[in-house]
């Protein structure tokens, strides 16, 4: 191998490094992110999300916001980009020249609390909920001093394979997502694999595929979601 040879190889290997590093600590610019998860999601071999979290799945805008009480100089914020994969949010953002890492798990209804990591150790919290392509909240770090408000806006499409909604229910009536039953709400939105009970004595009625096709539980049965390929 020439010299000229050996030197493109060290500065290939050093590009692909700074990138595959840049990649994940969200450090790319954001008009990057809507291309690479076009790319991930072509990728059958990558896993999926569970369909009622496949709204969250991708990356977002987060904007940190001090509250007016403090002094610019004390809390000086950079924006960030993280990332959401199968309801784990996670991304590093940067406090006073500080590194800071964040992490949460985002619940089927979009509402999320997470922790800030400096060098392993848990310095502060923070919480919110999305709401379609945005979301809100509150942030705290007691290690550096700062808390205030933080923002996000999803970079790419909300994709939301809704299935069916709970149009009415009588009695105790529970849906079974990933092994966990909750009581359900009329108007809760259904998703693929969802298995809904319906107690001894009570009734749910749902509207369930692209045509909302009108679907009776009986009690003391159960019915699992299909997916719309089904209809």
């Amino acid at each position: 191998m020439s010299k000229a040879s050996f030197i493109f190889s060290i500065l290939l290997f050093l590009v692909i490094v700074a990138g595959i590093v840049s990649y994940n600590l969200e450090l790319l610019p954001q008009s990057v992110y809507p291309v690479l998860y076009s790319i991930e999601s072509a990728m059958p071999f990558l896993p999926t999300p569970a369909p009622y979290l496949e709204k969250f799945q991708g990356y977002w805008a987060l904007v940190l916001t001090p509250d007016p009480t403090q002094e610019a100089s004390v809390c000086v914020l950079n924006n960030e980009t993280i990332s959401i994969n199968n309801g784990e949010l996670t991304g590093t953002l940067t406090i006073s020249g500080t590194f800071v890492a964040m992490s949460a798990t985002v619940a089927p209804d979009g509402t999320f609390t997470g922790v800030l990591n400096v060098s392993s150790q848990q310095t502060g919290t923070f919480q919110g909920q999305f709401v379609g392509s945005v979301g809100t909240g509150t942030w705290q770090d007691s290690a550096l001093g700062c808390q205030g408000q933080l923002g996000l806006t999803k970079l790419e499409p909300v994709i939301d394979p809704v299935m069916g909604h709970v149009v009415s229910i009588n009695g105790d009536v529970v849906v079974e997502r990933d092994g966990t039953p909750e009581p359900v709400a009329i108007d809760e939105s259904l998703y693929a694999g969802d298995v809904v009970s319906v107690p001894s004595g009570g009734t749910a009625f749902l509207a369930v595929g692209p045509g909302l096709s009108p679907v009776t539980v009986a009690g003391g049965t159960n019915y699992t979601v299909p997916n719309t390929s089904v209809f």
